[in-house]
């Protein structure tokens, strides 16, 4: 089993891009869907494994590898209105604000709701001198 990722934090923190399973058959994905009778067949002769960490967990492992404590701060002032949550929003974040783009759209991103996404922006609008 391999995948050709080449991310230099995931070969700094040691993960292989490879190894080797004795299993039958196994199935690594993103996304999961029952979308028909054959693949709910499929699901009847496998073991379905979720690997589904909460936003805290994730950013409890960013905190080991993560460089840039001011973007890391602010996911963690947000991290109670997140929906979804990746190590991808770090890196999003880190590339828009090296390239002088506003990073805080990356961290939005991950917020609930239009609703919440906006109440998320205007909190971190350092105009305000409060919420």
């Amino acid at each position: 089993m391999q995948w050709p990722v080449n991310e230099r934090f995931l070969e700094s923190a040691g993960v292989p891009q490879e190894f080797t399973t004795t299993s039958p058959v196994v199935v690594v994905t993103n996304d999961w869907a029952t979308i028909s009778l054959n693949v709910c067949a499929l699901e009847r002769r496998m073991h379905v494994l979720l690997f589904e960490p909460s936003a805290e967990e994730i950013h409890k492992e960013a905190a080991e590898w993560f460089w840039d404590q001011e973007i890391f701060d602010f996911v963690a002032a947000h991290l109670s209105l997140f929906a979804i949550h990746s190590f991808r929003s770090y890196l999003r974040a880190a590339e828009l604000k090296r390239a002088g783009l506003p990073w805080h759209t990356a961290v939005h991103a991950n917020v609930r709701s239009p609703t919440e996404q906006a109440a998320a922006r205007l909190r971190a609008e350092p105009s305000f001198p409060s919420q």
